[in-house]
């Protein structure tokens, strides 16, 4: 009687598992455009963030701005000045932060995926 219907009580054929092949893409892109709004998220604050700091520090420097010109500085002298303070500030930052991410990510990965990783010397930066 039980053959007549044919029953499948294991699995369903019509609804994909998440091991199919055609589920797997659109969980990856999912994931992925996710992680990419969060860049661009994170990428905007911290460039507000930036602005702030600069901002801030020119105010209170108004009087160091006011003496450079007083003493002969062009506005353009001023503004290098200023922008070659935020590159090397930016710079040294993202080096900073770049290597203490290499490292805590060869940590963590080591804590969480064994002993067996890659070590420090494997890595390849471009």
């Amino acid at each position: 009687m039980l053959r007549s219907f044919n029953l499948n009580l294991v699995t369903r054929k019509d609804t994909p598992s998440a091991n199919s092949p055609k589920l797997k893409p659109k969980i990856y892109n999912r994931i992925s455009g996710i992680l990419n709004y969060t860049v661009g998220i994170v990428l905007v604050l911290t460039g507000l963030c930036v602005m702030a700091a600069m901002t801030n520090v020119a105010m209170e420097r108004k009087n160091d701005v006011g003496l450079m010109k007083a003493i002969g500085g062009s506005v353009r002298r001023v503004l290098r000045l200023f922008l070659a303070e935020a590159a090397l500030l930016g710079l040294a930052g993202g080096m900073i932060g770049g290597a203490t991410g290499i490292f805590l990510s060869i940590g963590l990965g080591k804590a969480v995926f064994g002993g067996g990783g890659a070590a420090a010397t494997d890595l390849c930066i471009l």
